[in-house]
């Protein structure tokens, strides 16, 4: 950002004169500025969970703030599962909207215009669709149909979602049980083809308690489990997979064997494709699939039944979104060369989470990018045809897509489907079965009624249920009557939506025309403003002239002083030759004097040289005295000598004593040494019995702790076998109900089916009549019709003529508001340009300032300049004055020469 430094200099200056409310104020504000900052940063780097903690602490200094508002709700719509939270700050950031948003402005108060963008975005994930739709219509009209974020897509999506809801396929989705979902997210179901083993992904805590926080998302960080079905068919208790890392992994694939499990594994931020082999019943060490991986991300991977194919997603650059789908094909024990799927599956949104049937046709994935879907990510599927293109995808329907994302579509033996996605009752993602509601994939029924699973079953599955479809055919060709009612009652909801559709948009239009008009005034105050910077840069330019002409003056008055310095030059040459006269008479005067001293110190050194050869004498006799000293020293050396000899002989009469004396006491010394081992053994056979009871005493409250568990684990699985048994009991008495209502509506179909056949006779009867009836008519309006166009033949031109008319007129009016839209640009791009005169003009007023201070520098220069030449002429005439006063001195010495 763009910093004044003369604008901070004058605002630090003012603060020094502020009240300590003011103070306070200021301090909160620089405080809130910092948060901004810091915050701002966070949201760059997209580290959404721990910018939330910042921007709550600038709501909690300024709870209206539109921007932090706006801010907030970016880090909640941008979480994992916390995106309804957002709602509430984007409500109130809407309050408050300007077209002259600046992001990384710390000082901004108000929020983009985008915010009603996301907080549709929102409504429609909570399933809002209605106001969803008021806020894109509203974010679309602002900008006259061309918003910076375009809407067609999430406008498709909303009417798709409300008639998703009044049409939902019969389905029940089955939560596996609590040894797979937790509280935590659970993602990413990969099962074996016998359904007997899944892997999965969570973010659930670990027993270590080693694992991480991500800045980004705020959760736990990704492990792999696993868990079997037991005897009775429940998934175990499940376990963590062995090469987990303190980072992300999730399962993706697993082959048709079970023996290759492929996964993607988090090193370096980056996440990339690994495998890893079951070989004597433990996973490898994981290896990655270096032919997909890139320097980008790859975080989904399916291969087909017959390990031929593999279908992947990447990030990479070269796509055609920000994810697309890859395919590779097997060469050798290598994969191929990545081939990128085309626009015929990949959009420029994302696609992700590949799965390719075992059939190896058909191919369901999950994207954001079709207008078919209804908000977020929704699961979608793509046959593949004879000529190797794939037809067009269509969406998987409602419950299973919702408004949120849905993900990690997984098919298994005998048509088990699992995936990803977020419920009502839920925290975050849960697994999640999918029983009933199977569905041809090359024809799917939009009622949900009565469909086949011929893509996703096995052939025995697919023999019995086509026999099942036989029984049901005739049941459906009775009720064809009542279809067709509901068909008609259909329309008719559908023109009521119509209309309340029509009426939503009118609101959001008025809304929309509201927020023009601000836009209006604030360009009149543009203008307004740009007028003001224009007289600004007037009152700037006559300030310029006026600081020209002092500039002009201070020139004067430079050349001025500069002649008035010349003068003082000359002066001061001729007193430079008046004390170069002077110095000459003082050098003679000096010559005398020093030889006067000279002949003084030659008579010193005379008598220093008399004093000098006194001294050699003494020191000749100092000589003769250190002689006898040095003669004492050495009697004194032959004294020490002797004595030293005489304490050697000391010592060793000493030493013979001593072993004298060792011999006597050894006996006893020995006696103590083997008191003291006993001692010392009897410490050691002490601690080694201290030990042995320890141990012991350990033992026994382990022992004790074990009993307890067992006694309670028994009392547990006594418990729960009680439970289990009154469990199977109710289950068997309701699968008897289920039975007995099975039979009873058996009987009540077989009394339907036979009233069925009799209304088909009498329907096939009435059918005939009906035939020779219409055909009847039909030649009777085909008369009709060929009479009524000779009548309405020149109604029919006119109505043309008219309707070309109407035509030329929309051409013009769209013309027109093309002239508008152009004429608000330009007012707009004026308003840009008024704002960059009138910094300009702050600038050239600046210059200005800056100029007249160089000018009045100047002007002190010339007056500091004037004084060193008058103080230079005094200092001049000073020292004529003293030359004058020495040479008057030297005249009368020589008239008067001093007494000897």
């Amino acid at each position: 950002m763009t910093k004044h430094f003369i604008v901070i200099f004058l605002l630090v200056i003012f603060s020094f004169t502020k009240t300590e409310k003011s103070y306070a104020i200021e301090h909160e504000k620089s405080l809130s500025s910092n948060l901004s900052d810091e915050g701002n940063k966070l949201l760059s780097k997209g580290q959404f969970s721990a910018a939330i903690n910042v921007w709550q602490k600038v709501l909690e200094q300024d709870p209206d703030n539109a921007n932090a508002n706006f801010k907030m709700g970016m880090c909640y719509f941008n979480s994992i599962d916390e995106q309804p939270k957002a709602l509430f700050y984007f409500k109130k950031a809407i309050k408050n909207l300007s077209l002259k948003y600046d992001f990384f402005n710390t000082m901004e108060m108000a929020a983009p215009y985008d915010a009603l963008y996301f907080l549709g975005n929102t409504y429609l994930i909570m399933e809002q669709s209605d106001s969803a739709l008021m806020m894109f219509f509203k974010y679309d009209d602002l900008f006259a149909g061309n918003p910076p974020i375009p809407v067609e897509k999430v406008i498709r999506n909303c009417i798709n979602a409300k008639n998703a809801l009044k049409n939902p396929r019969d389905i029940t989705l089955k939560n596996p049980g609590k040894n797979v979902n937790t509280s935590f997210s659970e993602t990413n179901p990969v099962i074996t083809l016998d359904n007997s083993v899944m892997f999965f992904s969570t973010r659930r805590a670990s027993k270590e308690g080693n694992k991480q926080i991500s800045n980004v998302t705020g959760k736990l960080d990704e492990d792999i489990y696993i868990t079997q079905k037991d005897a009775s068919g429940r998934w175990e208790t499940s376990v963590p997979f062995k090469w987990n890392t303190n980072k992300d992994e999730a399962p993706l694939c697993i082959s048709a064997d079970g023996l290759t499990l492929y996964f993607y594994m988090e090193k370096k931020g980056q996440k990339d494709i690994f495998q890893s082999n079951y070989i004597d019943k433990v996973w490898s060490q994981p290896k990655p699939v270096s032919e997909i991986n890139s320097s980008s991300n790859e975080t989904g991977v399916s291969v087909s039944s017959d390990g031929k194919y593999l279908y992947f997603c990447s990030d990479r650059e070269g796509g055609n979104g920000k994810n697309d789908i890859y395919q590779c094909i097997k060469s050798g024990k290598k994969w191929g060369k990545p081939k990128n799927l085309g626009t015929s599956i990949n959009t420029s949104f994302s696609e992700v989470s590949p799965f390719i049937n075992p059939n190896g046709k058909t191919l369901f994935f999950s994207t954001n990018g079709y207008a078919d879907g209804i908000g977020g990510f929704d699961i979608f599927y793509s046959e593949l045809k004879d000529d190797g293109t794939w037809t067009k995808p269509e969406s998987m329907g409602f419950p299973i897509n919702t408004t949120r994302d849905d993900y990690n579509y997984y098919i298994i033996g005998g048509g088990t489907r699992y995936y990803s996605t977020i419920r009502e009752d839920a925290n975050g993602y849960d697994i999640f079965k999918i029983e009933g509601g199977g569905f041809d994939i090359e024809n799917i029924d939009a009622t949900g009624q009565v469909v086949t699973l011929t893509k996703e079953m096995s052939v025995t599955d697919v023999l019995e249920v086509e026999k099942t479809v036989e029984k049901e055919v005739e049941v459906v060709e009775t009720i064809e009557t009542t279809v067709e009612v509901i068909r008609e009652v259909e329309k008719i909801d559908v023109e009521k939506e119509k209309q309340k559709m029509d009426s939503l948009m009118t609101l959001a239009r008025n809304e929309a025309q509201t927020e023009k008009q601000k836009f209006e005034a604030e360009k009149v105050r543009a203008e307004a403003d740009r007028i003001k910077a224009e007289a600004d840069i007037k009152t700037a330019e006559a300030d310029k002239l006026k600081a020209d002409a002092e500039i002009k003056k201070a020139d004067a008055d430079k050349a001025k002083s500069d002649a008035e310095k010349a003068k003082a030059d000359a002066t001061k040459a001729t007193a430079d030759a008046a004390k170069a006269k002077s110095d000459a008479v003082i050098a003679a005067a000096q010559k005398a004097k020093d030889d006067l001293a000279k002949a003084k110190a030659e008579l010193e050194i005379k008598k220093v040289e008399a004093s000098t050869a006194k001294v050699n004498s003494l020191k000749t006799q100092a000589e003769a005295t250190k002689a006898k000293s040095e003669e004492a020293k050495a009697k004194s050396e032959v004294d020490k000598l002797k004595l030293t000899t005489d304490k050697a002989k000391a010592d060793e009469n000493v030493l013979q004593l001593k072993n004298q004396l060792a011999e006597t006491e050894k006996p006893k010394y020995e006696a103590l040494k083997a008191q003291a081992d006993a001692a010392k053994a009897k410490a050691e056979a002490d601690k080694l019995k201290s030990q042995e009871l320890l141990v012991a005493a350990q033992k026994a409250k382990d022992d004790a702790v074990i009993a307890k568990v067992e006694v309670a684990k028994a009392n547990a699985e006594a418990k729960a076998s009680v439970a289990q048994k009154a469990k199977d009991d109710a289950d068997k008495a309701k699968a008897d109900a289920e039975i007995k209502k099975a039979e009873a509506l058996e009987i009540q179909s077989n009394t339907i089916k036979v009233k069925a056949e009799a209304d088909k006779a009498k329907a096939d009867e009435m059918k005939t009549k009906a035939e020779a009836d219409k055909a009847k008519a039909d030649e009777s309006a085909l008369q009709l019709k060929n009479k009524l166009a000779e009548t309405e033949k020149p109604k029919y031109e006119a109505l043309k003529i008219q309707t070309e008319a109407t035509k030329t007129k929309a051409e013009a009016d769209k013309l027109k508001l093309q002239d508008k839209l152009v004429a608000a640009q330009k007012a707009k791009d004026d308003a840009v340009i008024a704002k960059s005169e009138t910094t300009k003009a702050n600038a050239e007023i600046l210059k200005a300032k800056a100029e007249i201070a160089v000018a009045d520098k100047a002007k002190a220069d010339a007056a500091k300049a004037d004084a060193d030449a008058k103080k230079a002429q005094a200092m001049a005439d000073k020292a004529k004055a003293d030359a004058e006063a020495k040479q008057a001195q030297l005249e009368i010495l020589k008239l008067q020469p001093p007494k000897k």
